[in-house]
């Protein structure tokens, strides 16, 4: 008897750690799904007039949950005047999936840029979409209105 429970038990723990694996692939494709690169035009609005850039690249990177992502801007400058292009990563932008897509929506974010925080450029009002293979969003880094509008890029 004592034999028999034990395989019971051992079964058990098999048919439940199945399930988790099930629901740990499940959560692994959503992440890969939503771990994209996209090349795109982003505009800083500077002084009233607003600067377009092209080519830019930005990748999105969930977070283990799956219900945020942190954007990552690469080798950009905001307006013609600065002198450096930067790197600069938007954590914590939370992430609704849609009947088309994803919302994108965040309040208040402290970007990281140079290894660290850049409390000066706070971005607040964050939101934007993803349908299908095209993402937009609009945010303020500080006091400069921000958009974004690209494609998914093949790496």
């Amino acid at each position: 008897m004592k034999k028999i429970s034990i395989l019971l038990l051992a079964l058990m723990g098999v048919i439940v750690s199945c399930d988790n694996k099930d629901e740990l692939n499940a959560v692994q494709e959503e992440q890969k799904s939503m771990n994209k690169d996209y090349l795109g035009t982003m505009t800083v609005t500077f002084q009233t007039v607003d600067y377009d850039t092209d080519s830019v690249r930005i990748s999105l990177t969930p977070n283990a949950a799956g219900d945020s992502v942190s954007i990552a801007f690469y080798q950009v400058k905001f307006v013609p005047q600065m002198p450096v292009k930067v790197d600069i990563t938007v954590p914590g932008i939370a992430v609704s999936k849609t009947g088309q897509g994803a919302e994108l929506f965040c309040d208040e974010s402290i970007p990281l840029s140079a290894g660290g925080p850049t409390e000066r450029y706070k971005v607040t009002s964050f939101q934007g979409q993803i349908i299908g293979d095209s993402i937009s969003f609009s945010l303020n880094f500080g006091s400069y209105p921000t958009s974004y509008h690209g494609k998914l890029s093949v790496k």
